[in-house]
């Protein structure tokens, strides 16, 4: 499965989604950040780099908790976790069903295919190959497809 980078969004809800995906029960953070590329269809992997300054501020909190098994912290909720948990699950899995929907609508119409191209494209020619012309025609056609994408 291809990760695909979605808007800042998902890192703006990663605490939320490590408390979700703790409602299973406690994890290590290995354990965390593959619970949330599964649950979002591969569209976000959290970094260490922003995983564990998420784990510590949960912690701040007092929302999560950990124990040491050997070199592993495994992490799990505190009760005021569940309960910050229970006031926010409607939101953060209404934002989970739209991610998953969202990457279900870019993988089937090619938005993946198109991004390559561009790559591609971006490999064999230099800015001044690119005329105002063909952008305008590219700008028109990604347009029209924004207008197909919209009355799905």
């Amino acid at each position: 499965m291809e990760t695909i980078t979605l808007p800042l969004r998902i890192r703006g809800m990663l605490q939320d989604l490590v408390l979700y995906t703790l409602r299973e029960g406690p994890l290590h953070g290995y354990g965390i950040t593959y619970r949330i590329y599964k649950l979002l269809d591969g569209a976000y992997r959290p970094s260490p780099g922003a995983l564990y300054p998420a784990l510590a501020l949960l912690r701040e909190r007092g929302l999560i908790k950990f124990r040491q098994e050997g070199r592993k912290r495994v992490y799990s909720l505190t009760s005021e976790g569940l309960k910050e948990l229970d006031k926010r699950k409607d939101e953060i899995e209404e934002f989970i069903r739209r991610i998953r929907i969202s990457i279900k609508i870019i993988r089937e119409i090619g938005i993946i295919e198109l991004l390559k191209a561009i790559w591609d494209v971006s490999a064999k020619r230099c800015d001044e190959d690119l005329s105002r012309e063909t952008l305008e025609r590219a700008r028109r056609l990604v347009s029209l497809a924004k207008e197909l994408v919209l009355k799905l």
